[in-house]
């Protein structure tokens, strides 16, 4: 069991970035999150299941979750979710 699971990821449409995280973005996974991964991390998360959005997309709502009250000022959203009933 984990306190929380965290996803963050890759946009599908990146911003300009470092060198470096290019690098790194070669061996990310670029599959969305699915409804079946974020209920596993629900399964194995004592507290919360947080993920990370873009702004100006549906990826969070596509999986049930609402954003959080954030920045007006980034582009960046979360969304998270307690633990399954079952945990």
């Amino acid at each position: 069991m984990f306190d929380v699971v965290f996803f963050d990821p890759m946009f599908a449409k990146p911003r300009k970035s470092q060198p470096a995280f290019d690098m790194l973005r070669r061996f990310a996974e670029h599959a969305p999150l699915t409804q079946e991964t974020l209920e596993e991390a629900r399964r194995v998360a004592r507290r919360w299941v947080v993920v990370k959005g873009a702004k100006y997309t549906d990826d969070l709502h596509k999986l049930g979750l609402e954003d959080e009250p954030g920045s007006r000022f980034t582009d960046v959203i979360w969304g998270r979710v307690g633990p399954s009933a079952e945990s």
